[in-house]
């Protein structure tokens, strides 16, 4: 009988052994799971983060571009042609030029105050500016010249949120 106990509590100490594997595995598990949901949330906000600064760089350079462009530009001068910009603002040939951008303004500051909407689809959220010339062409007894107010070109993009559920 004394061999029967020693084997049944042999059993028993192993049976436990094999339990205590059991539910050590099963808490490595669960911390693994942990683990990849922490990492895995990381690297979608370092995915939306890429997207934000992507179109913050598009932004940036538009602004840039947008002095350049034949369109918009006078014909003497770093300036933007105001005639140009009433004769093609919401214009649906440009919607190509402007993908990512959801609002491109110009705003006259001085002397008088005006903005003047080039496109416009959506919510802005994060605007970035630069100041600009913006001139009209003038003739007056044959005589032609440009008439130059202060502006500030904004270009709005949309911020890129993650969204909690």
């Amino acid at each position: 009988m004394d061999n029967n106990k020693k084997i049944i509590y042999m059993a028993r100490k192993a049976q436990l052994k094999i339990q205590e594997t059991a539910f050590m595995l099963l808490a490595l598990a669960l911390l693994f799971a942990i683990l990849f949901i922490f990492y895995s949330n990381y690297q979608v906000r370092q995915v939306y983060a890429a997207k934000n600064n992507r179109l913050e760089e598009q932004a940036i350079s538009l602004l840039d571009k947008f002095m350049a462009m034949p369109e918009f530009s006078c014909l003497h001068g770093a300036c933007i042609d105001e005639d140009k910009l009433y004769a093609l603002r919401n214009m649906s040939a440009y919607n190509d030029l402007w993908k990512g951008i959801v609002r491109i303004q110009v705003v006259r500051i001085y002397p008088k105050s005006e903005t003047i909407t080039i496109y416009q689809k959506g919510k802005p959220e994060v605007s970035y500016a630069s100041f600009v010339p913006l001139c009209r062409t003038l003739q007056q007894e044959g005589y032609t010249w440009q008439q130059c107010s202060l502006a500030k070109l904004l270009v709005s993009v949309e911020n890129v949120k993650l969204e909690r559920r």
